[in-house]
């Protein structure tokens, strides 16, 4: 499955559960290293973490639940990703490209 940056897909993680997390590099990278890089997202009823950033429209991203986008980042084979749920917009793509300026670099 080629996923884009800026969408929001299902994987299988290491348990064995299926979880949401947020595209981050560009179709034509995935497809390339066969891998893409992608941050965790979680339910807002979680404890929070520095920087997390509050997703704004998780409807449209195609969660079920208000969510953050956590600032733990990962690779992932390509061959792990199951479906694309929806798309972040752009205040919310903005607004994650902020918070993770102020914890990275």
């Amino acid at each position: 499955m080629g996923c884009n940056s800026g969408s929001v897909s299902l994987y299988l993680s290491g348990s064995g559960q299926k979880r949401p997390a947020a595209v981050l590099t560009t179709r034509q990278f995935n497809s390339a290293a066969a891998h893409t890089v992608m941050a965790m997202i979680t339910k807002r009823d979680l404890s929070s973490w520095p920087n997390d950033y509050d997703l704004q429209d998780w409807v449209r991203a195609g969660l079920k639940f208000p969510s953050w986008i956590r600032l733990k980042l990962f690779t992932l084979e390509n061959t792990l990703l199951i479906d694309k749920l929806g798309a972040l917009q752009p205040e919310d793509i903005a607004g994650f490209q902020s918070a993770t300026k102020l914890a990275l670099w």
